[in-house]
């Protein structure tokens, strides 16, 4: 009696419905513990990713938790293309084109340095060098959206952080499809194609569905979103760019569509967002293998933190001095609060690894990297920064993740 008892508990356990249950509960659960620690929401999700690939549990690569993670990470490209403002990017143009150039020159100078160093192809190089420079515009945004930061901190933390996406982006798309003219071609005729096609849709949704089916934009925006992303994936790109392309076209039509781009477009998106995108970190930690954390991964990794952190923070401090006349401790919270790259590492890391073939060791040094510059921010604030007046910083930067669709987590 009491072994058929346990083997049917057993047995209940082993069930999908329970499995996934458990899953839910543990990323939306588990991660709240070790947040007054100041361990980042997304960070935690992602290790856990890595502990079940290396107790080899299937679940994180199951087709369920693919598709979820795909609703993550375009929900919040979409977000990060929503939060665009080119009222804002026209305003201060002159200083975002310097930004964007002083980016560059960083990433072909990095990029000529990791080709010697770790003995990579040009691409490659120059991915890898995106990889360790570009911020992570929407998991940043966030951040700032749900914090107690100072609106001329926001606007041009916003401001950098969406200038230096929109060229990796665009980098990434070419660095990506360039093996050859014939792919190339392809790939542009094809994103060309999409971005004519984008305007036609919103305007048939606005003329046709819109009346009738009123107060549907929320799923036209996801379904424009998923169907973008697929579209680009096919491309040989990746989910994002579809997804944030279709976030800079909805801005266009704010003016016929306000609903759009309002503020609880946003917030229903933000919250979208942030129930699946724990399920984003968690396959991609799911996807890292044994090989790819060993010695050499962390050393290559650690070596990359002690340079390239200090080089961002450094030329954004430096060039808001030289620009802005800026004071460098009115600088160093903008320039830190622009380091975490989680999302942007990660996917970047994915890419080197499945489309370039790079050793394991960088894959790996790149996830360390990345792990470290989310957590570098409230760790310098604390270590270099005491002043009350910068607070807000340690306090976004400890929430990074946390905070998700939870408006009234951080009140105004």
């Amino acid at each position: 009696m009491t072994t058929n008892i346990i083997s049917e508990f057993l047995h209940t356990l082993s069930l999908p419905e329970v499995k996934y249950t458990g899953l839910i509960f543990a990323l939306f659960v588990f991660p709240r513990f070790l947040i007054r620690f100041g361990i980042p929401y997304a960070l935690t999700a992602f290790a856990m990713g890595v502990c079940a690939s290396f107790l080899e549990w299937e679940l994180g690569g199951s087709d369920a938790v693919k598709l979820l993670s795909s609703l993550g990470i375009i929900s919040l490209f979409l977000f990060a293309g929503l939060e665009v403002e080119f009222g804002e990017l026209r305003q201060s143009r002159r200083f975002l084109v310097q930004h964007v150039i002083v980016s560059v020159v960083l990433l072909i100078i990095s990029s000529v340095g990791l080709t010697y160093w770790l003995k990579l192809d040009v691409r490659p190089a120059v991915l890898l060098g995106l990889a360790l420079l570009t911020p992570s515009t929407g998991f940043i945004l966030d951040t700032i959206n749900t914090s107690s930061v100072p609106e001329a901190g926001k606007f041009w933390i916003r401001s950098k952080a969406i200038a230096a996406e929109i060229v990796a982006l665009f980098l990434m798309f070419v660095l990506v499809r360039s093996m050859s003219a014939q792919e190339f071609t392809f790939a542009m005729v094809g994103m060309g194609l999409l971005i004519l096609a984008l305007p036609l849709a919103f305007k048939f949704f606005a003329k046709v569905v819109e009346p009738a089916a009123p107060k549907s934009e929320f799923g036209f925006l996801l379904m424009i979103a998923l169907l973008s992303g697929m579209i680009t994936k096919k491309l040989g790109a990746y989910y994002l760019i579809g997804a944030f392309v279709v976030g800079i076209v909805a801005r266009r039509f704010e003016g016929s569509m306000p609903r759009l781009t309002s503020k609880p477009m946003l917030r229903s998106i933000r919250s979208f967002s942030g129930f699946f995108i724990p399920f984003y970190f968690f396959h991609a930690g799911s996807s890292v293998s044994k090989e790819e954390l060993s010695l050499k991964s962390l050393g290559i990794g650690l070596a990359m933190i002690a340079v390239f952190l200090p080089l961002r923070i450094y030329s954004v401090v430096w060039h808001r001095k030289l620009a802005l006349r800026e004071a460098i401790h009115q600088s160093f919270p903008v320039a830190a609060s622009l380091l975490p790259n989680l999302v942007f590492g990660l996917v970047l890391a994915e890419l080197l690894k499945t489309t370039f073939q790079v050793p394991l060791d960088i894959v790996g040094a790149v996830i360390i990297y990345t792990v470290g510059a989310t957590l570098a921010p409230p760790i310098l604030m604390r270590v270099f920064w005491k002043s009350p007046e910068y607070a807000f910083l340690a306090e976004a930067e400890s929430n990074l993740g946390a905070t998700w669709g939870d408006e009234d987590a951080n009140p105004r």
